[in-house]
């Protein structure tokens, strides 16, 4: 009885063309997942941060009411309306009103609010909020809430 040998397969020495683009077809997608996790960290991470100005705006916000229960120039106990009337008259514009409560803010954070937002009073930024267009408002104190309320904007 013969018996038969195994029929030796031929070697290889190089990848075939429809691997190597098979290779290069999954390292493009795996490349492009990571270039986007690491934009979405990078955006998050500005955000996170602009909300951390936002909570510490509108701490500074709340001490200045705080601030103005007493008049200054009678020393009378001042009500909630005439806190509010000070806020919306005589504070007009986001600027006004992040300036009347700068004080309550620590130096560095007051300065940046104060140097990087606009003078028309239409948006209040820091220099890392401008990087992705985010902005803060104050706007007017409505009669229904319970104090001046800090808006933070996203393109």
């Amino acid at each position: 009885m013969k018996t038969s040998s195994p029929v030796p397969f031929p070697s290889r020495q190089a990848f075939s063309l429809v691997e190597a683009i098979i290779t290069i077809a999954i390292m493009g997608i795996l490349s492009s997942l990571i270039i986007s996790a690491v934009t979405n960290a990078s955006l998050d991470s500005r955000r996170v941060l602009a909300r951390q100005q936002q909570s510490a705006l509108q701490t500074a916000v709340n001490a200045w009411v705080s601030g103005q229960t007493r008049s200054l120039t009678t020393g009378q106990i001042l009500g909630v309306s005439a806190i509010q009337s000070i806020w919306n008259i005589s504070t007009p514009t986001n600027f006004a009103r992040l300036q009347a409560v700068a004080t309550y803010l620590d130096s560095s954070t007051s300065s940046d609010f104060v140097t990087n937002s606009t003078a028309n009073g239409d948006k209040i930024q820091t220099e890392a909020m401008k990087q992705d267009g985010t902005y803060i408002l104050l706007p007017t104190w409505s009669t229904t809430s319970t104090g001046p309320e800090v808006q933070l904007y996203y393109p």
